[in-house]
């Protein structure tokens, strides 16, 4: 893993709330009686002097996970210790039946709150309502009132959910990540970019929600695209999975424990966003290994993957794969039966590739039909009938390398190579049918309309193929 430079912090200080003077207050107060601002959040400055990070956990439990969540927030109260340099900031919207826990919090709610984890007790930051959580505004709220009050060289959002990749079909159908049961609303990827902006840029994000590990979503919020600094939203590490994940997401208090231990033996440096990825990405494994894995007979051991990307990489990775683009676009006849076996779905006889789905089940092919970016090029790589091609695949291997700073795969993808397999290529049967269309004229939302993924790079001359996307509309395209 690559290094960098580490800077010195000093030894932190909880930071009283300091209000901001009468006339100030008030001034702030009728802006906000004015306006549709939530409440005056830069007000005050809470958490740790000198915070070297703050990390934010976007929990929406307004569905059947919210028992889930809050033994989640039960671990971040038991592991929080004082003395580093870390804010731990958490908003969670909680449903109307579903749990009913009041020890977390000292009682039961059913709104929306915010809440900053101290030694002591967690410390709820203004009064509570209901929010909508599948709204990209909310998310914009809490980013800006953390970096208001929690200020850090470093900052990190974990968003815990329910996640479905890519897809944006309607709110009952194929959904993107954050679904608010009052609200019947979700987060899409492309809000992303159209909800946020640079100012709400982060260090780290993590996707603690099924089917999120797409190169796709990593590259719509990497800070460079198509060579160019992105102006919109960022994040320059990405954790995520690309598979189904468990319901009781991250092991926080282990988490914190190798986080704090972490800070003992870093010789008093500020920790990188790889290096907060790499403690999480290593307790999550270490947590699934003993509850999930051999021995276990649980299922669920098959199917659980993570990887860590380093998004500064990620626009390298997509040049290579449009460079190897048009070499494959009149190959179809060739490719697919490497991919898929023949043509039906519950037939797969490619047992090398990694599907990060059910590919048994048709709905899972239109929503999301993730197969690894590794195993995907490895596959061709190997076949004599594309060893004209065998530097330019090599190539993007060698970008995927870079890429994955680390991952992990669970007993059901046998081989699976750590710091290369990991990452979901969008990759469909896409001139199957599903009822009485092709698969792929329902995936509109893949299209450069929508994805800076599917528009980068894409020729504008008629029939010429440009980029990957271009590459699979050629293919199916009608």
């Amino acid at each position: 893993m690559r290094k960098e430079l580490h800077e010195p912090w000093q030894a932190p200080r909880r930071r009283a709330a300091r209000d901001l003077p009468l006339l100030a207050a008030l001034l702030l107060g009728l802006l906000a009686s004015s306006c549709s601002q939530p409440e005056a959040t830069a007000v005050v400055t809470r958490g740790i002097d000198n915070a070297d990070w703050t990390i934010a956990l976007y929990y929406d439990a307004d569905n059947n996970l919210e028992s889930y969540m809050m033994d989640d927030m039960a671990e971040l109260k038991s592991a929080m210790r004082d003395g580093y340099p870390v804010n731990i900031v958490a908003l969670i919207d909680r449903g109307t039946d579903t749990c009913s826990d009041a020890k977390v919090f000292g009682e039961d709610f059913q709104d929306t709150r915010l809440y900053e984890f101290t030694v002591a007790e967690p410390v709820q930051i203004g009064s509570g309502k209901e929010r909508d959580m599948g709204s990209v505004a909310t998310l914009k709220w809490l980013i800006e009132s953390v970096k208001d009050q929690f200020p850090a060289r470093h900052y990190a959002l974990v968003m815990g959910d329910h996640g479905s990749g890519l897809g944006d079909l309607d709110p009952y159908g194929s959904r993107a990540i954050c679904y608010d049961d009052t609200n019947k609303s979700f987060i899409s990827v492309r809000d992303f970019s159209s909800g946020l902006s640079a100012d709400d840029s982060i260090d780290l994000l993590v996707l603690d929600a099924c089917y999120m590990g797409y190169a796709e979503l990593g590259y719509e919020i990497a800070p460079t695209r198509a060579g160019l600094t992105n102006a919109g939203f960022t994040s320059r590490y990405l954790l995520a999975s690309p598979a189904e994940v468990v319901a009781e997401g991250f092991p926080y208090d282990a988490f914190l424990a190798k986080l704090f231990a972490l800070y003992d033996t870093s010789g008093g440096s500020s920790l990188t966003g790889a290096e907060l990825g790499s403690v999480m990405l290593d307790a999550q494994g270490e947590h699934l290994k003993a509850t999930y894995g051999p021995g276990t007979q649980d299922s669920l051991a098959r199917a659980m993957c993570y990887s860590l990307l380093d998004l500064n990489l990620i626009d390298a990775f997509k040049s290579k794969l449009d460079a190897l683009a048009p070499a494959l676009a009149g190959r179809k006849a060739e490719a697919i039966p490497l991919v898929f076996g023949n043509a039906e779905y519950a037939t797969i006889t490619n047992p090398s590739l990694f599907y990060y789905f059910d590919p048994s089940r048709p709905k899972y092919w239109l929503y999301y039909p993730g197969i690894d970016a590794a195993s995907l090029l490895e596959q061709l790589r190997s076949d004599a009938g594309f060893a004209s091609l065998a530097g330019p695949i090599d190539s993007c291997l060698q970008a995927l390398d870079d890429l994955v700073l680390g991952s992990l795969g669970g007993e059901g993808y046998s081989g699976f190579s750590a710091g290369r397999n990991g990452l979901a290529l969008f990759f469909p049967k896409g001139d199957v049918k599903y009822f009485s269309k092709p698969v792929w004229s329902y995936q509109t939302w893949y299209g450069p309309s929508s994805l800076a993924w599917s528009r980068d790079g894409e020729s504008t001359v008629a029939e010429v193929v440009g980029n990957w996307y271009q590459l699979l509309d050629s293919w199916w395209g009608q």
